[in-house]
C-alpha cells in the first residue's frame, strides 16, 4: 500500500497583493512551496509527490525540486481551472499512468501550508487503517453569524463547528468515485475533497484529526507577516543524545567569552580521538572584534588539517542595567560582542565552509522575541542575529552551507550568575544539555533554523 502526497498550488491571487503566485512568495529566505515540498519528502511513510501548479510556472517548481534534491518522485501535472478538477486531474494520472491502486492512500495538501508537520501526515495515514476519509480541523473560537442581507437570522452553537485544514487522506478508490460522479453530475462547487465523500457516499465515516492553529493557510497578505512571525518564534528540536560518530574526522572551532555551554561543547568533542577542535576567547588573547585576528585563525587552523567543517560562536555578553545608567563603552561592547563579533566569523568564515558545505552556528537567546526592560541593548542584538541568520542563510544556500541559531532560555553561566545573581536551579537550563542540542542541531543536517531550547522540557 502507497501513501500519495499531491500538492494543490493553486496559481491565482484574487486576495494577494503580489505579481507572483503566492507559493513563491519567501518566508524567511525559501519560497511558500518549498517547506511544503520539504516536510513531505522527509516524512518516511510518503511514497511519491504530485504537485498541481499552472503550465506557466513548471519550471520556476522545476528550479526550486532541483534545488533542494528531493529523494522522493514529484510529478508536476497541470492545474485546471478549479480546485476541484485539479485534484481530479491528480486523480486521472495516477489512473492511467498504474500509479496506483484501489487501496492506496492519497493525502491532499495546499501547496500555501508551509507549517504541515510530521506528526499530522502520520495522523492522517495512521487513521486511513481504519477509516476511508480523513479531515484535519481545528474547533472554532469565535462565534459564529449567519446573515442575510447584513442581518442577522441564526447565531448556532459553535461547539459543533470547526475549521478544516489539510492534508485530507483517502482511499483511492474512494475519493476517484466522488470525482466521478460529481463530474457525470455537472456538480463542481466544492472547495475541498472531503465535501465530495460527504454528499456522494453519505454513509461513509470521516474522521477528523485535530490539529492545531499553526497550520496556517497563506491567503491574504497579513498572512506573510504572521507566517514570518511563526518561523523567527523558533523551532523545537526533540531533545535526543547526538550521535558522536557524526563529528569523527571534523575539524571544529568555538569561540566564547564568558559562557559555560562553549566548555561543554568542547568536552563532548574532545573525548572524540579522530575529532579536531579548538577554541578562542580573550583568555588566550584573541580580540574578538579583530577581523585580522580571526582571518589569521582561520588560516593557520585550514593549513593544518586543510578543511574547517563546524564553526560555532557562543559568545555574549550582558550589562543589567537601565539605558539611561549604561555608559557608551558598555553598550559599545555588547553590540561587538553580540553581534558584530558574529558578522565577522561569519564573513571570514565563508571561504572555507564553501569548501566543505559544512555548518555555521551562532548563539542567541530567547529575549530576542522581546525585549526586557534593563537589558535592551542585550536583547536586540540577539534579535539582530536572528534577523542575520534568516538572509545569511539564503545567501549560503547555493553552497549547501548550513547556518543556524541557538536561543537558549535562561542557563546557568558565568553571566547569568552576575546579572541575576542565584537562582533555583530547576529554572534554569543546564548548560550541559545545551550543548547536546547544538550538537544534535549540527547532526541533523537542518539549516536556517532558529533553535529555542525551553526551560520547561528539561523539568
Amino acid at each position: 500500500m502507497k501513501n500519495i502526497a499531491v500538492i494543490l498550488a493553486w496559481w491565482k491571487w484574487k486576495r494577494f497583493w503580489n505579481y507572483i503566485p503566492k507559493q513563491f512568495t519567501k518566508l524567511a529566505w525559501k519560497p511558500i512551496i518549498q517547506y511544503t515540498l520539504e516536510i513531505f519528502n522527509q516524512h518516511k511513510l510518503i511514497d511519491e509527490i504530485i504537485v498541481v501548479i499552472n503550465k506557466k510556472y513548471k519550471n520556476k517548481l522545476k528550479e526550486i525540486i532541483n534545488k533542494i534534491k528531493l529523494n522522493k518522485k514529484v510529478f508536476i501535472i497541470e492545474w485546471w481551472s478549479t480546485r476541484q478538477e485539479s485534484s481530479y486531474n491528480a486523480i486521472n494520472f495516477l489512473s492511467k499512468n498504474n500509479k496506483v491502486n484501489k487501496n492506496d492512500n492519497i493525502l491532499f495538501h495546499d501547496a500555501v501550508r508551509p507549517f504541515v508537520s510530521l506528526e499530522i501526515i502520520t495522523e492522517v495515514i495512521n487513521y486511513l487503517q481504519k477509516y476511508n476519509a480523513i479531515d484535519v480541523a481545528i474547533p472554532v473560537t469565535d462565534t459564529l453569524i449567519k446573515v442575510n442581507n447584513n442581518i442577522i437570522i441564526d447565531i448556532p452553537e459553535r461547539s459543533n463547528f470547526m475549521r478544516w485544514q489539510t492534508p485530507q487522506g483517502f482511499k483511492f478508490r474512494i475519493i476517484k468515485e466522488a470525482h466521478e460522479k460529481a463530474r457525470n453530475e455537472n456538480f463542481n462547487k466544492v472547495t475541498d475533497d472531503c465535501w465530495l465523500v460527504l454528499k456522494y457516499f453519505p454513509n461513509e465515516k470521516i474522521y477528523v484529526v485535530r490539529w492545531e492553529e499553526k497550520n496556517i493557510k497563506i491567503t491574504y497578505p497579513i498572512d506573510i507577516f504572521i507566517a514570518n512571525y511563526l518561523i523567527q518564534l523558533g523551532n523545537k528540536l526533540k531533545f535526543s543524545k547526538p550521535n558522536l560518530n557524526f563529528f569523527k574526522w571534523k575539524t571544529v572551532i568555538i569561540f566564547w567569552s564568558s559562557s559555560w555551554i562553549w566548555k561543554e561543547i568542547f568536552n563532548i568533542l574532545n573525548n572524540i580521538k579522530e575529532c579536531k577542535v579548538y577554541w578562542f576567547s580573550r583568555s588566550n588573547w584573541v580580540d574578538i572584534t579583530d577581523k585580522n585576528r580571526i582571518s589569521k585563525i582561520f588560516s593557520s587552523i585550514y593549513k593544518n588539517n586543510w578543511k574547517i567543517d563546524i564553526i560555532i560562536n557562543t559568545a555574549g555578553i550582558l550589562y543589567k542595567w537601565k539605558l539611561e545608567s549604561l555608559s557608551y563603552d558598555k553598550i559599545n561592547e555588547q553590540i561587538k560582542t553580540n553581534y558584530f563579533w558574529s558578522i565577522i566569523i561569519a564573513k571570514e568564515a565563508i571561504p572555507y565552509l564553501k569548501q566543505t558545505s559544512w555548518h555555521l552556528i551562532l548563539f542567541g537567546s530567547s529575549s530576542y522575541s522581546r525585549g526586557r526592560a534593563e537589558y535592551t541593548i542585550y536583547s536586540s542584538t540577539k534579535a539582530a542575529l536572528v534577523n542575520f541568520i534568516q538572509w545569511l542563510s539564503e545567501e549560503l544556500s547555493e553552497y549547501n552551507i548550513k547556518v543556524n541559531i541557538i536561543s537558549p532560555e535562561r542557563t546557568l553561566t558565568p553571566m547569568r550568575i552576575k546579572n541575576f545573581g542565584n537562582e533555583p536551579k530547576k529554572s534554569l537550563l543546564d548548560a550541559k544539555d545545551v550543548a547536546k542540542i547544538t550538537l544534535k542541531v549540527i547532526e541533523s543536517w537542518i539549516t536556517w533554523q532558529n533553535i529555542e531550547i525551553r526551560v520547561d522540557e528539561f523539568n
